[in-house]
């Protein structure tokens, strides 16, 4: 299953076919990570991390280098236990970070100009740029807009569903996007959908 000393990391893993070796093909681009790792300790979070990954905690990886989804999940629930007081505070920092996500040159080429409802259409095609193995589905016929995560059985804990949930408001709020509100309603093994509510917003 991993060595980790973290009791979530172990629930998490314990739930996964094959534990940390699951779904190798799953992935995302370490630019993600390096995000979420930045300005963290980085030799804590090495102490932490099941011995396999400690390399993920690393100056010097490529931002393209492709990275198992289970991986980089066991450093995101890492980094909460580690260095945050509360999920709500773990969650309110990634919707900082999703925002100097997308200021990094990919998102900026990938999103540059389009106002919030061409951000949704098009976020499929972006997501796809930063994952692969799982998808991204939005509805924007009516309010409130619809955006489904599908991915492989018990690959997004219930606390990462609610950080992907501040990624889709960053891009929205990119967009000019204001009083964004997104919230996962429907948690299922192998999806979650987010109802996407807001003010004023250009469209």
């Amino acid at each position: 299953m991993g060595d980790s000393s973290i009791a979530r990391v172990d629930e998490f893993l314990a739930a996964l076919p094959h534990g940390i070796d699951s779904y190798p093909d799953v992935a995302v681009k370490y630019s993600v990570i390096d995000v979420w790792t930045e300005g963290h300790d980085l030799d804590r979070l090495r102490a932490a991390l099941p011995n396999s990954l400690t390399g993920l905690a690393e100056a010097g990886n490529p931002v393209t280098r492709w990275v198992p989804e289970v991986h980089a999940t066991v450093v995101y629930l890492t980094l909460r236990e580690l260095f945050f007081d509360s999920d709500d505070a773990f969650v309110a920092d990634a919707l900082a970070r999703n925002h100097q996500l997308y200021r990094s040159p990919l998102y900026k080429f990938l999103l540059r100009a389009l106002t919030a409802r061409r951000i949704t259409k098009s976020a499929p095609v972006a997501y796809g740029h930063m994952h692969r193995g799982t998808s991204l589905e939005v509805e924007t016929d009516e309010l409130p807009w619809r955006w489904t995560l599908h991915y492989p059985p018990n690959l997004v804990p219930e606390l990462l569903g609610r950080c992907y949930a501040t990624a889709m408001q960053a891009a929205i709020e990119l967009g000019g996007g204001k009083n964004v509100r997104v919230e996962p309603e429907d948690i299922r093994v192998d999806s979650v959908s987010f109802s996407i509510t807001f003010g004023e917003q250009e469209r």
